[in-house]
């Protein structure tokens, strides 16, 4: 899945950095486990797609990266 673990953490990655409303909260956020408490506190737990934000099996050091790349 273009370099990502799988395709549920290319998925979750791709929501994050190509959606305004996933970006800013990714960029609000100091890692990837405090967007996902901040995406359930607003009802969200998957993107449009089906892919859960908490699912076990996402690669979350990866989207921790992810989100530390859109800071700069």
């Amino acid at each position: 899945m273009n370099g990502w673990k799988n395709y549920e953490t290319w998925n979750v990655a791709l929501w994050m950095s190509n959606d305004e409303s996933y970006s800013n909260v990714a960029m609000a956020s100091k890692d990837y486990p405090e967007f996902v408490l901040k995406l359930k506190a607003q009802g969200i737990e998957q993107t449009p797609d089906g892919v859960f934000f908490a699912m076990k099996g996402l690669d979350v050091e990866e989207l921790n990266e992810a989100i530390k790349e859109m800071e700069q």
